[in-house]
């Protein structure tokens, strides 16, 4: 279940002890532990591939608020 529904919900339907949370706020303790971990298990996976350019990438920059790839950046993952 997606956090952002569980924080999110009212609390009738998810009733919490106010021991879980910040006092005066809808803040979960849990919830930075959470994303770190999620952070760590992701560069983890992501550290056994490498990532290369596609060949057939055109470059052509766009300028929005910062540069971004017009026709985006086609990657070549590999292990």
């Amino acid at each position: 279940m997606p956090t952002s529904s569980i924080h999110s919900a009212s609390l009738t339907v998810w009733p919490t002890p106010p021991s879980t949370r910040l006092h005066f706020s809808r803040v979960c303790f849990g919830q930075g532990l959470a994303l770190m971990e999620a952070k760590v298990a992701l560069a983890m996976i992501l550290h056994r591939f490498s990532f290369e350019i596609s060949p057939s990438y055109q470059h052509s920059p766009v300028l929005r608020l910062t540069l971004t790839p017009k026709h985006g950046m086609p990657l070549l993952l590999s292990r």
